[in-house]
């Protein structure tokens, strides 16, 4: 029963936290506070019914796990900060030890609905601001230093189709891979640039900037510094900075509402486990 109560508890968190990060690009502190609170409170009783502290150490390591896992994310510009409480909060109601681990499970599904789903909100980010993103991608894949890299990831290319003919096929195979995985990353890079640059900035009024809010550059009144360009985002002591020297807009990135792919990851861990799927199956 009480496992169904957080069942239920976390598909209806996921699902404001989502609605909320579509509309306003936030995850209101109230639902990942809340998952937590019930993972632990649930935890906790199961404990004290079965007297049996270790009960609690499930929910525990999972608040643990899932905040650190994003903060480190959040500190790399990958997550926003609402989104690394939210794991936290996902990882109270999963648990990292608990039987069949879940949290592991969801770490997995997380990983492939959050690529599938970062692809297609880039490609529609693509084609809804296609004639500035056409312009400003052209003149990015031109600048010298982007086009040096191109150059000579050609020549390694060309290394790399000599290599065929003296290399045996498995090592040709990983040199192909090597390649290709390099040619990725670089024009991801370039597309996610360019997208930050035409379709994930925009102009932010003081008035309704919130902390952890990333500035796209320094914000500078004549030669003093006010607020930082930092990776942590914009804090409440630059804000109230900001106000007091009459700033009244600052240029804003915005990231790409990353959490309805919390709530597919979640939904499929359901899916799998109603089949009987576990980690092992998962990963084997």
């Amino acid at each position: 029963m009480q496992d169904a109560f957080l069942t239920v508890a976390l598909l209806v968190g996921l699902g404001v936290a989502s609605w909320r990060d579509l509309r306003a690009r936030e995850v209101p502190d109230l639902v990942s506070l809340g998952l937590v609170a019930l993972g632990v409170l649930g935890a906790l009783s199961l404990a004290i019914v079965a007297r049996d502290p270790w009960r609690l150490v499930p929910a525990i390591t999972g608040v643990v796990a899932g905040f650190a896992m994003g903060t480190v994310l959040y500190r790399t510009r990958q997550w926003g900060g609402g989104d690394a409480k939210l794991l936290a909060g996902v990882g109270a109601i999963l648990g990292l030890w608990a039987p069949g681990y879940r949290l592991l499970v969801f770490l997995v599904l997380l990983a492939f609905s959050g690529a599938a789903y970062g692809i297609a909100w880039t490609a529609w980010l693509i084609v809804r601001h296609w004639r500035p993103f056409r312009t400003a991608f052209a003149r990015r894949i031109r600048e010298p230093g982007v086009h040096r890299v191109r150059l000579a990831l050609v020549g390694l290319g060309a290394v790399g189709i000599l290599l065929l003919l003296f290399v045996p096929w498995p090592y040709t195979l990983l040199i192909g891979l090597a390649l290709l995985g390099a040619y990725l990353l670089l024009y991801g890079w370039i597309v996610s640039r360019t997208l930050e640059e035409t379709a994930l900035t925009k102009d932010c009024p003081v008035g309704n900037l919130e902390e952890g809010d990333w500035l796209v550059a320094d914000v500078r009144k004549g030669a003093r510094l006010i607020a930082r360009a930092s990776r942590t985002g914009v804090s409440l002591r630059e804000i109230a900075a900001l106000r007091r020297a009459r700033v009244r807009t600052v240029r804003v990135r915005e990231g790409i509402p990353f959490v309805p792919a919390f709530l597919i990851a979640a939904v499929m861990l359901l899916l799998l486990e109603s089949r009987g799927v576990g980690f092992a199956a998962l990963l084997g």
